[in-house]
């Protein structure tokens, strides 16, 4: 299901269109006031590509004719409002064997077109979260590599898509 909460009164309904596939561990970022956007993600016995678009006016979903380069789950994303989304980071299903990935890939608003960064994270890690600060930059904060909680942010700038690690990441 599809839940959707309306501000301001903070009201929840599930919409009538789901996810084009069931999936667990996807991610989402918006082009706030126009769309939402799910991808990736855990659907047994394997991970998907897909990535799934709702129009808020409407509620109307659509996928998009280029999902993930790879079916990735446990992955973070944010949006950069006007300019594009990203999705980043997690598990994919590489030659049939669980990896931990640094690749970083974009949605362009305007288009819905699918290109993915040379620029990658500074470490994999999965069950990372993301946040923006629209026209600024996005953040990758934390996560887990199958050793250690991870401590480091790394900082996405807009425009650009420059990367850099923050001196100071996260307390323990």
């Amino acid at each position: 299901d599809v839940r959707k909460l309306a501000f301001p009164a903070d009201t929840l309904t599930t919409i009538s269109v789901g996810f084009s596939t069931a999936r667990a561990y996807c991610a989402g970022f918006s082009n706030s006031g126009t769309a939402g956007y799910a991808g990736g993600g855990y659907l047994a016995p394997g991970y998907t590509t897909n990535v799934d678009k709702w129009l808020y006016s409407n509620d109307s979903r659509t996928s998009l004719g280029t999902g993930l380069d790879i079916g990735t789950s446990y992955i973070a994303g944010f949006g950069n409002r006007g300019v594009a989304g990203y999705l980043f980071g997690g598990f994919d299903g590489v030659s049939g064997s669980t990896e931990i990935t640094v690749i970083i890939e974009q949605w362009t608003f305007a288009s819905d077109t699918h290109s993915t960064l040379s620029t990658e994270l500074s470490i994999k890690g999965y069950e990372l979260n993301g946040m923006a600060d629209s026209g600024v930059a996005g953040y990758r904060i934390g996560g887990y590599n199958n050793v250690t909680y991870l401590t480091t942010v790394d900082k996405l700038a807009f425009p650009g898509n420059t990367i850099s690690t923050l001196g100071t990441g996260l307390s323990e």
